[in-house]
């Protein structure tokens, strides 16, 4: 309801503009992205009862090597400067599903670059059905904050002191986590729910908001390039994910943009 809220009050500001502003496209980019969203949502619920979660000790383990020992949670605790949990639990939360929901949106409004358009809308496609949902149902893992409960092992038992002692218990992401474990383990495919942890879909689209917004400007995309450190930061210390999450994100969103631009130059 809050998205679908948010999605009508964008519409109706754009509706008051000039008459210049392309209102159909407009139509389309905001209840197209509403019904796409919510489809792949649907999907991802039930990716857990299709495939059974097996991945988790191969990424940990890789991830561990990757990182010369060490655990990728280990270095966002104890050896990068800590972010502020209340902030950074807003702009990994409620921040980044804002901007998931409103990018299709704004490009189609203010883009007159029909080529970039373009890229952006295909490549925002890709990142959800390839590596939201069939990438993510070839690799089941649930991610450090599940590891110990669907392994039923004590791997992580370190971290979840950590992310006790963090301050993350009374915020957004601990409450996001209560809630699908408790609908994974009742069962449940409702609206919302399905754990998945690689690729990050949080890192793909940071990643992509970022190339897209290089190649408009300097400054937007030095801007962007910082939010996509922070939702890396962030997806590792929150547990969601382990580092290579992010990094393959990024590497294929890489790679996809720069297919694209010779499509679309």
């Amino acid at each position: 309801m809050a998205a679908l809220a948010v999605s009508l009050a964008v519409l109706v500001i754009a509706y008051r503009m000039e008459d210049r502003i392309p209102r159909l496209s407009f139509v389309f980019a905001v209840f197209g992205t509403l019904f796409f969203i919510f489809g792949f949502l649907m999907i991802k619920s039930v990716l857990p009862v299709m495939v059974p979660y097996f991945a988790d000790p191969y990424l940990a383990s890789f991830d561990q090597k990757l990182h010369f020992g060490t655990d990728a949670w280990k270095i966002a605790y104890y050896e990068l400067p800590r972010f502020p949990v209340l902030v950074g639990s807003a702009l990994y939360g409620q921040t980044w599903y804002v901007l998931s929901l409103l990018a299709p949106t704004a490009v189609a409004l203010l883009d007159p670059n029909r080529n970039r358009q373009k890229r952006f809308v295909l490549a925002y496609i890709a990142s959800w059905i390839i590596l939201g949902n069939l990438l993510a149902i070839a690799f089941m893992s649930g991610g450090p904050v599940f590891f110990d409960r669907l392994t039923d092992t004590t791997r992580f038992e370190e971290f979840r002191i950590a992310f006790a002692a963090s301050g993350l218990l009374q915020t957004y992401v601990a409450e996001t986590q209560r809630m699908l474990w408790l609908l994974y383990t009742d069962y449940s495919q409702s609206f919302g729910s399905g754990i998945s942890a690689f690729p990050s879909l949080h890192v793909a689209l940071a990643m992509l908001y970022t190339l897209y917004l290089w190649d408009i400007s300097r400054i937007l995309g030095g801007l962007a390039s910082l939010f996509l450190l922070f939702v890396l930061y962030f997806s590792v210390f929150s547990g969601f994910h382990y580092a290579i999450d992010g990094y393959a994100s990024i590497i294929l969103l890489l790679i996809g943009w720069r297919w694209l631009r010779k499509i679309y130059p």
